[in-house]
């Protein structure tokens, strides 16, 4: 006589990290749709005026969507982290000599942050050139008028009066990193 199969008795305890991981996957994936939405989508009062929803969803609730998940993956990625630290400093570390060390990956993912801030900062190519593409875009797509904006800088530029001796006077409609591109 044959014997009956055990029932399996012990479940599979929940997993945290297991949580975090997919915490972290769903809320990138959820970043990625929301800031594609966001970055297509009409400005506020064409959004308003036009009525303008996308998945049930209008400009302020994609905007609230991309912030709040934002926030879900900041948190979640510094756990993620807090979790694999010792994984982390084992990439890091070179094997022979077990000392923390700088390898050019991370070299250049910090000048490329950098550079990328900077810019953006400064209001340069690339993030001026992205800036002014959504501007387009949104101008073009959802007014048909030519865009008017253009990217500024996120820090205030100097007066006229407080530009160091010899710099060029600036137009009105221009900014001080204007002047300076290509040199």
């Amino acid at each position: 006589m044959a014997t009956p199969h055990l029932e399996r008795t012990t479940q599979r305890r929940f997993s945290f990290r297991g949580l975090i991981t997919y915490l972290v996957t769903i809320s990138f994936l959820v970043m990625l749709t929301s800031g594609v939405v966001n970055f297509l989508a009409p400005n506020g009062r064409i959004s308003r005026q036009l009525d303008w929803t996308l998945l049930g969803l209008d400009r302020p609730a994609w905007q609230t969507l991309h912030l709040s998940f934002a926030v879900v993956f900041i948190v979640v990625g510094l756990i993620h982290l807090a979790y694999n630290w010792k994984g982390f400093l084992h990439y890091l570390r070179d094997r022979a000599s077990h000392h923390l060390t700088l390898k050019w990956e991370a070299v250049t993912a910090l000048l490329v942050s950098l550079l990328l801030v900077g810019s953006a900062v400064l209001a340069l190519p690339p993030a001026s050139t992205l800036h002014e593409f959504n501007a387009y875009f949104r101008q073009t797509h959802w007014t048909g008028e030519p865009p008017a904006t253009k990217a500024t800088p996120l820090f205030p530029v100097a007066p006229a009066a407080a530009l160091p001796q010899g710099h060029p006077s600036i137009p009105p409609d221009k900014i001080c990193s204007d002047c300076h591109r290509g040199k």
